[in-house]
């Protein structure tokens, strides 16, 4: 299950008030829930923006971006959900939710199911479900569970419309985030995929995919990638793009300042140097 945007239609009172319950159940009380409460409506009552030259003021929900939203919201749901469940008239096995992505089990059948569906959906007038339902498999986050030869397997699970963009490779970014981009990749498909069969199947893909738009070379291989934390079989070869994570080497098309090219390599327009180089600039001046 999946509430429907969230963050957009969570009603300011019902989300201030659910805020207020969780600060009074606090030990230590500074700040007050009051002081809280009060920067709390500030941050939600006071959002507006422009579009098409006329002004609005935002009255449901909070702005995508804002800090305190994934908090919030996730204070919300545990409201919500708690009123929810205990007014059920039928109720799931299980109920485990992050923020607004839900995975339930049901043994009830699936009248009663759908029953409960409807209930959800009736339950409040923003906050709505869409529901996915499977015997076989479930999908939850970013992992898919299938039933299969008296075992549960596990495959990583990407949405339809993931395109599969990174950064380039001449962007402004420190070397180690091009380095780590595959390393992550890496690590997330061997630790999700249960069989030898899906992780090669998602390894071809993430090769496929580029990682980057401008040659990163990625080769994910059988090996443990060191530091990654990674079950036996996630490495990456190949995942240092040119002078990315290759220690003393220089970035390609980067100018390298006095005293080397490797230490103290400096990108032409990156505004990034490294803190070595900096104490170096000082000791020369």
């Amino acid at each position: 299950m999946d509430v429907t945007s969230l963050y957009t239609n969570i009603p300011h009172e019902e989300g201030i008030e659910a805020c207020r319950k969780v600060w009074d159940l606090r030990q230590n009380k500074r700040p007050s829930t009051e002081s809280l409460v009060k920067l709390l409506e500030r941050t939600l009552k006071l959002n507006n923006f422009m579009f098409n030259g006329d002004h609005y003021l935002q009255i449901n929900g909070t702005s995508m971006g804002t800090k305190m939203a994934p908090s919030y919201a996730n204070i919300f749901m545990g409201d919500f959900e708690d009123r929810l469940l205990r007014q059920a008239p039928s109720k799931p096995l299980s109920w485990l939710r992050f923020i607004d992505d839900i995975e339930m089990k049901w043994t009830e059948g699936r009248e009663r199911l759908d029953e409960f569906i409807d209930f959800t959906n009736k339950f409040h007038p923003s906050i709505k479900f869409t529901v996915e339902i499977s015997d076989s498999s479930n999908v939850f986050l970013d992992t898919k569970s299938t039933l299969r030869d008296g075992g549960i397997h596990f495959d990583l699970h990407t949405k339809d419309t993931d395109s599969h963009l990174y950064l380039r490779t001449d962007s402004c970014h420190p070397p180690h985030v091009f380095k780590g981009i595959p390393k992550g990749l890496a690590t997330r498909i061997r630790r999700i995929c249960s069989s030898d069969d899906s992780f090669h199947l998602r390894r071809a893909k993430a090769e496929g995919a580029g990682v980057g738009a401008k040659g990163t070379g990625v080769k994910i291989t059988g090996r443990r990638a060191k530091g990654a934390g990674a079950r036996e079989g996630a490495g990456v070869e190949g995942a240092g793009v040119e002078g990315a994570g290759v220690e003393g080497a220089r970035a390609e098309g980067a100018e390298a300042i006095e005293g080397g090219s490797g230490e103290g390599a400096r990108a032409k327009g990156a505004g990034y140097t490294s803190r070595r180089s900096r104490s170096k600039t000082r000791r020369e001046d």
